[in-house]
């Protein structure tokens, strides 16, 4: 049986800024004006790895968690 894995990798952090309503509005509309400060820690957070499998037919056999 022939079978396609798909894996994903997920790097999670988390912080707690002080926001003005300018930087809070950025936000709202889907701008992260933390990015670069975020990025620099992106490597000290949590990981999660996930998995799925279907058959050649696209038919699910594992879900994604």
């Amino acid at each position: 049986m022939k079978v396609e894995i798909t894996m994903k990798k997920t790097m999670r952090i988390s912080k707690i800024f002080d926001v003005t309503e300018e930087q809070l509005d950025d936000l709202m509309r889907g701008e992260n004006p933390f990015f670069d400060e975020l990025e620099e820690e992106i490597e000290t957070g949590d990981i999660e790895y996930d998995y799925a499998v279907n058959d050649i037919d696209g038919n699910e056999i594992i879900p994604w968690e």
